[in-house]
């Protein structure tokens, strides 16, 4: 956030940086300082939004015959709109043995840069994409990853006849 201080009494412009923790979506204060004889007041507006981008590097690693981990890094901080508080992550089958093509979520908290999907279907091809969440609403989510289970000996034996 950026804070612009503006005094008709002394000829100055000044532009600095602040940080603020906040909890409601719009955020306004009025501020007076005092230097010598003179007050300048303050206007500050703050909006939050949803993320405007999803999150940055995101990978996926087959780790076994049933379990894919997705790997994240924060939102770039200009796109964040707010304090990233979750991610969602969307994986979907592209093909499966029992027929099921059901889109499937998984959410974390923001302090999770990594999931481990869990009980997949063995030596299938998953779509796999995550987004961020502020406290508004979540982002876009991000290109999506096709990556396949790992194959399993006992599923070889049987495909393989």
């Amino acid at each position: 956030m950026v804070i612009h201080v503006v005094s008709t009494c002394l000829p100055c412009y000044f532009t600095f940086p602040v940080q603020f923790q906040l909890n409601s979506n719009i955020f306004h204060t009025y501020l007076n300082w005092q230097l010598t004889r003179h007050t300048i007041n303050i206007d500050i507006f703050h909006f939050f939004s949803v993320p405007s981008s999803s999150p940055n590097n995101f990978t996926v690693i087959s780790v076994s015959s049933t379990s894919i981990t997705v790997l994240w890094e924060d939102v770039q901080e200009i796109d964040e709109n707010g304090v990233i508080i979750a991610y969602e992550i969307l994986y979907i089958p592209l093909e499966t043995f029992n027929g099921k093509l059901v889109p499937e979520l998984v959410n974390t908290s923001a302090s999770n840069s990594s999931v481990t999907l869990n009980n997949l279907e063995e030596y299938v091809f998953y779509n796999i994409s995550v987004r961020a969440y502020t406290s508004i609403g979540a982002g876009p989510f991000s290109p999506f990853i096709t990556q396949i289970t790992l194959e399993d000996s006992k599923l070889c034996n049987v495909l393989c006849l």
